[in-house]
């Protein structure tokens, strides 16, 4: 019997059984569902998650996506943002001369 990590239920749940696929390593993790509040959660935590979660992991990249927060890093978001706007802005201006509604025009 487990106990649950997020409702604290303790009751046999159903455990489910998951390989790791983005990196290849193909390791079986064990998984315990709690029949009380749905969770879904790993019974052992690996003791060294930096062979699943290496320095270049999507997650630990900023909240604008980019790894390089320097000044200048920045000026190329901004400068890549500002391009992309500018042609969205300019396909919306073709469009609408050319009398296409809304529906038949995809950003």
């Amino acid at each position: 019997m487990t106990t649950c990590r997020v409702c604290e239920a303790t009751a046999q749940g159903r455990t489910h059984i998951a390989r790791e696929m983005m990196y290849g390593f193909r390791d079986e993790f064990e998984y315990y569902e709690c029949p009380v509040c749905g969770c879904l959660q790993i019974q052992q935590v690996p003791s060294d998650l930096s062979k699943y979660y290496p320095r270049d992991y999507y997650s630990f990249r900023n909240s604008l996506g980019m790894e390089d927060t320097t000044p200048r890093g920045l000026r190329r978001l901004l400068r890549a943002a500002r391009a992309d706007y500018q042609i969205k802005e300019a396909r919306l201006a073709r469009a609408s001369r050319a009398g296409a509604g809304p529906e038949l025009f995809q950003l």
